[in-house]
């Protein structure tokens, strides 16, 4: 049986060079999530960041099933809730 390799944790390095120091590197830590977005970005000593990103390509299969029927339920409910249009265009006080 083959190892799952785990790509959530990719290390890039030999970038610009930093003025009077080393070459940037950047390590990005990739999570499940609906959609792609970046959560977290620090530069964690001189030259060397990291990003943490959520992505759907971070979701295995079941996972990402479960956020688009969770989504979706979120969705339907958003829309029970939300108050209809006003006919005059603005709210009544």
């Amino acid at each position: 049986m083959r190892a799952r390799i785990d790509f959530t944790r990719q290390k890039y390095g030999h970038g610009e060079p930093c003025w009077q120091g080393p070459e940037r590197s950047v390590m990005v830590q990739l999570e499940c999530g609906p959609d792609t977005a970046v959560l977290q970005a620090i530069e964690n000593g001189r030259c060397f960041y990291e990003f943490t990103l959520q992505t759907p390509a971070a979701c295995d299969p079941a996972e990402l099933d479960r956020l688009t029927e969770q989504i979706a339920a979120d969705r339907r409910t958003f829309r029970v809730f939300q108050r209809p249009e006003s006919s005059t265009g603005h709210d009544d006080l």
